[in-house]
């Protein structure tokens, strides 16, 4: 998901989640597991990614610039698709 929403950005083509991105970082990536016992079912996967998004497209002035962290989710024994990522947090930089 962070290299297609990247190569959305290089191409400078539209993004399906935000309309106006202008930089985006990955902050954390992550495993971890439910119990002690190492099975798929019971590991998820998370990451959490920066977006600074304008507000609008026409929009020069830094002040208006939005960032926001996403955070997904997924259990590793998921098999439908490596792109069935599960929003699981908006958090704006107010939050922390």
């Amino acid at each position: 998901m962070f290299e297609y929403t990247k190569a959305l950005l290089r191409e400078k083509r539209p993004n399906p989640f935000y309309r106006h991105i202008t930089k985006l970082s990955l902050i954390q990536s992550r495993n971890y597991a439910e119990t002690d016992h190492l099975l798929p079912e019971e590991q998820w996967a998370q990451l959490t990614f920066k977006f600074e998004v304008k507000a609008s497209e026409d929009d020069a002035q830094d002040s208006n610039k939005i960032i926001q962290y996403n955070v997904f989710e997924r259990r590793l024994a998921d098999k439908l698709s490596y792109m069935d990522w599960k929003l699981s947090y908006i958090i704006d930089t107010e939050d922390f």
